[in-house]
């Protein structure tokens, strides 16, 4: 019907009776279906920092950094995004471990909630193995050097998500719990009472 090409700029007049306000169904449907644009993906492991430069933006506003942890995607950072139809620089805090580092920037559609991924980005880190000094304990675990970690409690629910060589558990029930940290997923015990 029209001879339009995939990206071409439209302008849309829209013409009504000053008492009969239009009103706009399916806006989402005139929206570019690519969210983002990525390239330049770095990493700087000394800092332990990603960059990249990005154009588009106009279905989110952030940008979500994840890392293959644990036999899944965590989300370990957030980036706020801006609408661009130039690259801009981008960075974020990464947290690296021992042995094979693997990244990713994630965007979700803020209309049809679909998500869309960069391109993967890995690293190869001679970071010494982080261990967990106790598994039963009172107040807090300790690591043997600062970590990414998860804490779930004994039905999968996430009470705790950090970076850092120690974890209060000083306000948490005593009973079983899930600690995720460098490569290694383990289950430990709180002991002593609740305190407030």
């Amino acid at each position: 019907m029209f001879d339009f090409n995939y990206g071409d700029k439209l302008k849309i007049e829209i013409n009504h009776k000053s008492d009969c306000t239009p009103t706009i169904i399916n806006e989402d449907d005139i929206i570019e279906k690519k969210i983002f644009y990525i390239k330049n993906l770095k990493l700087d492991s000394k800092n332990e920092v990603l960059k990249w430069k990005a154009k588009g933006n106009v279905n989110n506003s952030e940008f979500i950094i994840e890392q293959r942890r644990w036999k899944k995607w965590v989300e370990i950072n957030k980036v706020k995004a801006e609408i661009s139809e130039n690259f801009k620089q981008y960075s974020a805090k990464i947290y690296l471990h021992n042995g094979k580092n693997l990244f990713r920037i994630k965007q979700i559609d803020k209309f049809t909630k679909e998500n869309e991924y960069s391109k993967k980005i890995r690293f190869e880190s001679d970071k010494k193995e982080v261990n967990l000094l106790l598994t039963k304990i009172e107040t807090s675990i300790i690591f043997s050097d600062k970590t990414f970690y998860q804490i779930f409690d004994e039905y999968g629910n996430e009470v705790l998500k950090a970076y850092g060589n120690k974890a209060e558990m000083l306000v948490m029930k005593k009973g079983k719990y899930f600690v995720n940290y460098d490569t290694k997923m383990i289950e430990i015990e709180k002991m002593g009472k609740l305190r407030k």
